[in-house]
């Protein structure tokens, strides 16, 4: 089984065993419900519980070809009802030997509610699943990793019909497909025998999620060439994509030690300064996310500031953002909330209401943030015009 199929299948599991989960409690109320003491009104509720979990059963089978999402909506509440007819199968005298207690309103309405919670449960992991496959969706189309983004749509698209419409602006299945062939129409034009040519195939079949053959073309490029270090930033991507997090880190930093010899040797440099400046930001900023994800929040930190410290007017708000994003996974929120300001400061455009978000979301999600103000500095100017 391939690894896309493995993921997609463990995404299914997940949902199923959630669904599960959210027609216990309607299982638990309704099994103790139809164990009366009055034989009669056991025997009557356990063919009500039949016919309905009948015909649960049978919405269940009539609507196996329709989107991922409406078979959770039905299935919660259908093993809600199997379940209750199996406690009650299980032990039909659950609770004969008890004396009867009166009927409170609540307890006539814990059904009401158990049924309730069986569908919203399902309806809202849907919504927050469909959301973050949206974001993830367009994070890999900025990264240009279309074979990603189309396995994203996929799963969207099993679990909502048509999510891409709904979630999505600007980006289709078609656009998705054109994106993918035009790399494959550009590897056919590309030698193998030249250092850019092997650089610029190491790109495309990185966007193509071939990592193999990015190797191969990465391999080809001389130590000594003057694409040296872009190999070795293109070469920590992959490990990135790849989430082979030491050796992406370590990519990056080689590359940065790359640049700095080139720098002092001029006649080898490859790239002008303003090049070399923001591939070295890349570079440190790829390293601080590497050093994030393998939790060395201090060594990710100082990546993080080095391109700070590089960045020019138009990559300084991006590189605050980023920053705030650090700390607000890091728990340090002061932090956080101050580069977010200085990003929505410096391009209202671009991060005011991702700003906004990010210190709504220190807030409401961070002990203690309460005081931290909902909105950036840049939120009372009137907006921009473009």
């Amino acid at each position: 089984m391939s690894p896309q199929a493995a993921s997609a299948q463990a995404a299914t599991i997940s949902l199923i065993a959630w669904c599960l989960l959210a027609g216990l409690p309607l299982a638990l109320i309704l099994g103790s419900t139809a164990s009366s003491t009055d034989a009669r009104k056991r025997n009557g509720s356990g063919l009500l519980l039949l016919s309905i979990a009948g015909l649960m059963l049978a919405l269940l089978l009539a609507i196996a070809g329709q989107p991922l999402r409406w078979l959770m909506l039905v299935s919660a509440p259908t093993f809600g009802f199997l379940g209750a007819l199996l406690l009650r199968w299980w032990n039909p005298t659950l609770t004969s030997e008890k004396p009867a207690l009166p009927h409170s309103p609540m307890k006539r309405l814990a059904p009401a509610f158990a049924l309730a919670l069986a569908l919203i449960i399902p309806w809202q992991l849907s919504q927050q699943r469909l959301q973050t496959w949206s974001e993830m969706l367009s994070l890999r189309m900025r990264e240009g990793r279309f074979v990603a983004a189309g396995r994203l749509m996929e799963k969207m698209d099993l679990l909502a019909g048509d999510a891409s419409k709904t979630f999505l602006s600007g980006i289709s299945a078609k656009q998705l497909a054109a994106s993918i062939q035009d790399c494959l129409d550009r590897l056919q034009t590309l030698p193998r025998d030249e250092a850019g040519a092997l650089l610029e195939r190491a790109k495309l079949h990185l966007q193509l999620e071939q990592f193999d053959l990015a190797r191969e073309a990465l391999a080809g490029i001389p130590q000594e060439s003057g694409l040296a270090p872009m190999a070795a930033s293109v070469e920590g991507l992959l490990h990135q994509f790849a989430e082979n997090w030491l050796e992406s880190e370590t990519a990056f930093v080689r590359s940065i030690l790359m640049l700095r010899h080139q720098e002092t040797q001029s006649a080898a440099a490859s790239f002008p300064r303003t090049a070399t400046t923001n591939l070295e930001r890349e570079n440190w900023l790829g390293a601080g996310f590497a050093a994030r994800k393998q939790g060395e929040v201090f060594r990710a930190e100082e990546h993080y500031l080095q391109a700070l410290r590089l960045a020019d007017k138009e990559t300084c708000a991006q590189t605050h953002f980023l920053i705030a994003q650090f700390y607000e996974d890091s728990q340090q929120s002061i932090k956080s909330a101050e580069h977010a300001r200085l990003a929505a400061d410096l391009n209202p455009a671009e991060f005011l209401l991702p700003a906004d978000q990010l210190l709504r979301q220190l807030k409401t999600g961070h002990l203690g943030c309460m005081w931290i103000p909902s909105r950036s500095r840049s939120s009372s100017q009137p907006p921009i015009s473009r």
